[in-house]
């Protein structure tokens, strides 16, 4: 035991640590071989009971299955090369049967001479939930911003405005062809005059979304390609098969809608 004093007080380091580690809010396990040989308060908490219900039972045991192999992985490279691995997002199974979505941070750890491991855990379920949220306005936001605007019977037009991004043209390829097949849509008119970038990536969801609709039935024209977004095409190797126009006025004559 290690005593030191300090004002006049005599400190008990292992108790201080003790302490410490029972306080802290996010949960502590340790484990050596895979067996449990120490948990928290907070870990106890965690997995729904008492220090002692977990002393000695198998670690895996409270992982979900999912995240087996990557937890024998991480354990298997602390033990080997005695290091710190990175923190990582997994899911962890309570006494209860629910699993609670937690962030782990693993280090090495010697206990009379053997080598363990020990885990800090951060419940990250309200977290997770925001997320969750906040991709969900992202998703309704998306689709309100590409709306498949009906002209005429069987023609829409779909006015691409702004910066489009992977995430929001993958948005229009999961949206636009299950909205063409409601309005029961024969052309759709892809309107580039709003657009503010081109890339391969956008360009490359653009012809997914002209495949996947031409599957329904649907042609597709592109109209309001500006000369700029043309010429950053042509420097991008981009091959544009699909019919352009200048205006949507021209698509139009084209499918033989005058006026």
């Amino acid at each position: 035991m290690i005593i030191v004093r300090f004002n006049d007080v005599s400190l008990d380091h292992h108790g201080i640590f003790k302490q410490m580690i029972e306080q802290l809010t996010e949960a502590i396990i340790i484990h050596i071989d895979g067996e449990i040989v120490y948990i928290n308060h907070s870990g106890a908490e965690l997995l729904g009971g008492t220090a002692q219900d977990f002393i000695g039972k198998e670690l895996l045991s409270y992982i979900h299955e999912d995240y087996h192999q990557t937890v024998q992985d991480r354990i298997r490279q602390i033990e080997v090369h005695g290091t710190s691995v990175s923190t990582s997002e997994q899911a962890i199974k309570r006494t209860d049967g629910s699993t609670v979505d937690v962030e782990v941070n693993c280090n090495p750890l010697k206990i009379e001479n053997q080598q363990a491991v020990q885990s800090v855990i951060r419940d990250i379920t309200e977290r997770k939930e925001t997320e969750k949220s906040l991709d969900k306005a992202l998703k309704e936001i998306n689709e309100l911003a590409t709306p498949v605007v009906p002209i005429l019977d069987g023609i829409a037009v779909l006015p691409l405005i702004g910066s489009i991004e992977t995430e929001r043209a993958q948005q229009f390829l999961d949206h636009i062809p299950a909205t063409v097949a409601d309005q029961d849509i024969e052309w759709l008119i892809l309107d580039f005059s709003g657009i503010i970038n081109l890339d391969t990536y956008v360009a490359d969801y653009l012809f997914k979304i002209n495949e996947t609709i031409r599957l329904l039935g649907v042609e597709t024209i592109i109209t309001g390609m500006r000369p700029d977004l043309a010429q950053v095409a042509t420097q991008l190797g981009i091959n544009f098969s699909i019919k352009s126009f200048g205006s949507v006025r021209q698509a139009l004559h084209f499918i033989g809608v005058r006026g």
